[in-house]
């Protein structure tokens, strides 16, 4: 990164995330619009290409970058405050890259907000954590459990849960003076789930892609096909090897 071309300056890569990891490109998406960074590989779980891109909310996703870990050719940090040029080195390997595109800096207001909601987020969890239930709060990991029982909004139809199972042995996960006090959020279900797919062969979970034992999301044969051309990237499953 370079303010003037001259001044050049590397992201430090400890921080620094691997490209084409989290988050799969959409071009369908926008790419000035940042993705969520709270989100993980387990939020993608069982979902297919029209849930992943309601988690992308618009964006094109794409992997993200920050100023703030520029680093000098010793390795000290450096405050960069804008960056005018990029160059990118490629180590080893190839890699592919659709797009580079400015993600602009939240405002005051903005940061203001989402600090006083991970405020709250973090005051409820600390509820939970001290044996308080806290009925739309997941008593396993204290995140929203979209309980249409206990929601602000009129009662529409069965709730998500209507149609889940919840096995016995994620039920005694939950401690006793919370049990059948609150809801399990969806996202813990299908954690679990997954957890115990793991312990199985692994099979393929979607046409499109599947998510590994090390969490990452690894595309299927099918969808390469469908894309129609291979990426150069050493994909797992890519058909068009010879």
């Amino acid at each position: 990164m370079s303010a003037d071309a001259l001044n050049w300056f590397t992201l430090d890569p400890s921080r620094a995330p691997i490209v084409s990891t989290l988050f799969p490109t959409d071009g369908t998406g926008d790419p000035g619009k940042a993705i969520n960074p709270i989100l993980t590989s387990s939020d993608f779980a069982g979902l297919d290409i029209s849930g992943v891109r309601s988690r992308y909310s618009g964006s094109a996703g794409g992997t993200g970058f920050d100023l703030a870990w520029a680093q000098d050719a010793n390795g000290n940090s450096v405050e960069l405050p804008s960056a005018d040029y990029i160059r990118i080195d490629v180590l080893s390997g190839r890699t592919q890259i659709d797009a580079v595109s400015v993600v602009p800096e939240p405002s005051i207001c903005t940061l203001g907000f989402l600090g006083f909601c991970l405020f709250c987020r973090r005051l409820k969890k600390k509820m939970i954590s001290r044996g308080q239930a806290v009925p739309c709060r997941c008593p396993l990991c204290g995140d929203p459990n979209n309980c249409q029982l206990c929601g602000a909004g009129a009662h529409k139809g069965p709730c998500w849960c209507a149609s889940v199972t919840f096995p016995e042995s994620l039920l005694a996960r939950i401690p006793l003076q919370l049990r059948n006090r609150a809801c399990i959020c969806q996202r813990c279900v299908t954690a679990f789930w997954r957890e115990q797919a793991n312990n199985r062969p692994k099979k393929m979970g979607s046409a499109n892609f599947y998510f590994d034992e090390t969490g990452l999301m690894v595309f299927t044969a099918a969808y390469h096909l469908r894309r129609g051309y291979c990426c150069g990237n050493n994909c797992r499953h890519c058909p068009y090897r010879n």
